[in-house]
């Protein structure tokens, strides 16, 4: 702004020359009028942008701690899931059990990437970054049974083609 200021003074000392030396159009007068008008609205227009910026600041901050609180809500609930796996018996629903264990990787997989966006955030605003240690325990906790229904099923699909395919 100080710069714009001394540039402005120049300008005015310059148009101030050519109107005691110059008849200026009336389309000239008020262009170079109209500068000198845009600079008086400007700190208006700074101090409306600080304001604005200010309310999107804290507006963008408070959604980023909620989307943080809400993984960690998420992240909760998957390993509440994970322990439930635990008492899973029924060989004739492996085949459930296989697809909520896949789908609770997907999701902690999707958990993972909402983790990194979280953390880019973070690091743009100057925070200190989240660990999610949780999400990794849960989904070493996961696997386990994931790979063990994806290894029935499996089992079971070609049993089946074993004990009835064609014999020759």
């Amino acid at each position: 702004m100080v710069e714009l200021h001394c540039q402005l003074l120049d300008a005015h000392k310059r148009i101030s020359f050519l109107v005691h030396h110059v008849t200026l159009s009336r389309t000239n007068a008020e262009i170079n009028i109209n500068v000198f008008q845009w600079y008086t609205r400007m700190s208006e227009v700074f101090q409306k942008y600080e304001s604005t910026y200010t309310e999107k600041e804290c507006m963008y901050q408070n959604r980023l701690q909620t989307c943080r609180k809400r993984l960690l809500e998420e992240l909760e609930g998957f390993s509440r899931q994970i322990k439930d796996f635990s008492y899973f018996g029924d060989i004739n629903d492996v085949q459930i059990y296989c697809k909520r264990a896949q789908t609770l990787n997907n999701k902690l997989d999707a958990a993972a990437e909402k983790a990194e966006m979280i953390n880019a955030e973070e690091e743009a605003y100057g925070w200190p970054l989240t660990q999610y240690p949780q999400r990794k325990n849960i989904q070493d906790a996961l696997l386990p049974f994931l790979r063990l229904y994806e290894i029935t099923v499996e089992f079971n699909t070609k049993n089946e083609q074993w004990m009835e395919g064609p014999s020759s």
